[in-house]
């Protein structure tokens, strides 16, 4: 995911090439999107990933870790 990628309203959900969410809705969602700091977080940290510059964990290491954790 890359938060300089153009979002298209192509890209949702249509039927028969006509979009099923509200333009406006939609559009107020892509501009949600490009503003989360949350989002913008994430997308970082799994290219981080993706670059070998942050460790990536299986499902079983991540039920360890909260396990050790109390979680």
């Amino acid at each position: 995911m890359d938060l300089n990628q153009k979002i298209d309203i192509k890209d949702f959900p249509s039927l028969n090439d006509v979009c099923i969410v509200p333009k406006n809705i939609l559009n107020e969602l892509i501009d949600y999107y490009k503003s989360n700091e949350y989002i913008k977080k994430h997308v970082k940290e799994a290219e981080e990933i993706v670059l070998d510059k942050r460790k990536s964990y299986t499902h079983e290491e991540m039920i360890a870790i909260l396990k050790k954790e109390g979680l």
